[in-house]
């Protein structure tokens, strides 16, 4: 993740994703509404695009809401989504 106007990169973990956001682990969290460009590694995907904080928990994470990401990001997203759930059930 970075934050618009910073020069370096946050790095972080995962704890949740969804067609619509993540939750990302992150002791220090950033204020709601800070937007973000975000570049997730995730099971072998790699997704670009921008997010906004939409909560902030400080010493645990935040969650975050994609804004935008473009056409094949998307695809990749629904894939990864669609594989992850597959492999919850099993």
């Amino acid at each position: 993740m970075q934050e618009e106007g910073a020069a370096s990169y946050i790095a972080t973990g995962i704890s949740d994703i969804s067609l619509t956001g993540c939750y990302v682990e992150l002791l220090a969290t950033l204020p709601i509404g800070t937007s973000l460009s975000i570049l997730l590694r995730v099971d072998g995907v790699t997704l670009r695009g921008t997010a906004e904080v939409r909560t902030s928990h400080p010493g645990v994470g935040m969650g975050l809401e994609f804004q935008e990401m473009g056409a094949a990001d998307k695809a990749a997203l629904h894939q990864l989504i669609n594989r992850l759930s597959s492999a919850a059930k099993s």
